[in-house]
């Protein structure tokens, strides 16, 4: 009221409203109504780079399956020219992958005769170690069920044996130029020490009972024995419950083993992996742990939850690292005695942020895949630099370089393509349901009139738009377009008139390579909801 008895105007309220988000804030359990703007409340087979959401990578057979049942293990093995070879087991079946095609590495006896006998549980981990006496490199690899075998690489045979003098580990690492196993069994012996470490002489990965040579049992560390890492500066051992680490004091006592973390452990050998950044596991709670020098997080909070309730075998999962895009997938298994057939993966450079995927292949085994090439050699490059013809990989020795590949559950070899149109023949779609549109007015009934959408494409692609006025219990309206091939961002506007107190954008398709840059949905009032 004014002072002369009036009332004083106001300003009549809007009847319009909108909101415009960026879909970057990746996967989230929260509910739909209190989720932030940009956050995916459910989807499959999206990532987040460059501040934009697309279509994850498909899938690309890279050579022609040798393996015959269940993929067991993939590790690098490093030739001592500088090439490095993927090395691929199952129960039945040892081989190295050169270029485009696998050769079969068969068990030869030496000083013994102890041949694979582990079956498709039991796990296959390895490392490389130069070798005095023959001038090369040798891949020293454990199934923790035999004694470490040893291989000299392509340049020896296709024959790997025994390693002389080896013991019985779950897992094995070089450290201070020496292997070092853990969680040991004596071959005379039926019994298991599951917290003891033992490693070799230095220098000497044949010689485990010379001087230097040793062992010492971890009497206070609880649980079993599962992961030893390398560092620069130390040994990380991981048991079913506690973390530790191994530092080299020289002296007869040779290493010092303290624990880390008493309260952590690393209860599952596969869902662990060492990147450059660091080292990921999965931990007993459903949480994904990082651990960096001394420095422990948890990374999975996003999505802790739906892995706890969708998981059915732990002991299945395994993780992946793309260097490249910088990218950590967790793959795992909503089958009790499947293969991983869902993941998550989460982009660290982006925003940490997670993004869900499914394959209707299931994998097994993942690994960063280098193909050789004798392309580049000593005295190769001659004459002035504008006469070599030679592309930038060629000079690093290595020809057409994805990082990160598979094994699916059946021994194909594939990597994730920018390219590729499929998952190995197989139809991918591609979706992200943004939910909780105009969560922060609760009062009206919104009728939503106009959606816009910011997008662009390097190749020829479409996506379908649908609008939901019910947080996605049905779509009311949706619209397919084609997205124009060119490099900058261009806009579409859809007038799909859906009514509704809270909405939902959902997008898709199963083609092409588009980026969603924004989405803007605009409404107008109806009235008080009842």
């Amino acid at each position: 009221m004014t002072r002369f008895g009036f009332t004083r105007p106001t300003r009549p309220r809007s009847t319009t409203t909108s909101i415009r988000f960026i879909p970057t804030e990746g996967f989230t359990e929260l509910p739909d109504i209190e989720a932030p703007p940009g956050s995916i409340t459910s989807g499959q087979n999206v990532w987040i780079r460059r501040g934009r959401l697309e279509p994850r990578w498909r899938l690309e057979q890279a050579a022609d399956n040798i393996l015959s049942d269940l993929p067991t293990g993939a590790f690098d093995y490093d030739d001592v020219g500088g090439a490095r070879f993927l090395v691929v087991t199952s129960q039945d079946t040892v081989a190295f992958l050169d270029n485009e095609s696998y050769v079969s590495l068969q068990y030869v006896s030496g000083t013994s005769n102890f041949p694979p006998t582990g079956g498709q549980n039991d796990q296959y981990f390895g490392t490389s170690v130069y070798l005095p006496r023959s001038d090369l490199n040798v891949g020293v690899f454990t199934n923790g069920v035999d004694p470490l075998f040893a291989w000299g690489g392509p340049s020896d045979s296709t024959g790997f044996s025994t390693l002389t003098q080896g013991p019985i580990a779950k897992d094995v690492t070089l450290f201070a130029n020496r292997v070092v196993g853990f969680n040991i069994r004596e071959l005379s012996s039926s019994s298991r020490v599951v917290q003891r470490v033992q490693w070799s002489i230095a220098g000497d990965p044949e010689d485990w009972t010379g001087i230097g040579s040793g062992f010492e049992d971890l009497v206070d560390m609880r649980g079993q024995g599962t992961r030893i890492f390398s560092t620069e500066e130390e040994m990380v051992l991981g048991s079913t419950e506690e973390i530790w680490r191994g530092r080299l004091i020289g002296g007869d006592f040779v290493f010092r083993f303290s624990p880390l973390n008493k309260e952590v452990g690393i209860p599952f050998a596969k869902a662990a992996i060492q990147t450059k950044v660091g080292l990921f596991w999965l931990g007993s709670d459903s949480n994904i742990y990082h651990l960096q020098g001394a420095r422990l997080d948890t990374i999975g909070d996003d999505v802790q939850r739906t892995i706890r309730d969708t998981i059915t075998n732990e002991k299945a999962a395994f993780f992946g690292y793309n260097d490249e895009l910088q990218q950590l997938t967790f793959y795992y298994s909503t089958s009790p005695t499947g293969q991983p057939d869902r993941a998550f993966t989460w982009h660290r450079k982006d925003r940490a942020k997670w993004t869900p995927q499914r394959f209707s292949d299931p994998v097994a085994q993942s690994f960063q895949l280098n193909i050789p090439s004798s392309a580049t050699t000593w005295g190769g490059l001659v004459g002035n630099l504008s006469a070599q013809s030679q592309t930038y990989n060629d000079l690093l020795g290595a020809a057409g370089t994805p990082d990160e590949a598979l094994l699916t559950s059946n021994g194909t070899t594939a990597f994730f393509s920018d390219s590729a149109g499929s998952d190995l023949g197989a139809t991918v779609l591609s979706q992200a349901v943004f939910g909780g549109l105009f969560g922060a007015d609760a009062d009206n009934d919104k009728f939503s009139d106009r959606l816009r959408i910011d997008v662009r494409a390097d190749s020829a692609s479409s996506l379908t738009v649908s609008v939901s006025g019910n947080l996605g219990g049905t779509y009311q309206a949706e619209q397919e377009f084609a997205i124009s091939v060119q490099s900058a961002t261009t806009q579409s506007n859809f007038h799909l008139g859906v009514p509704g107190l809270y909405h939902a954008v959902k997008v898709e398709s199963d083609e092409g390579r588009w980026q969603v840059v924004t989405v803007k949905l605009d409404a107008s009032f109806l009235g008080e909801t009842t």
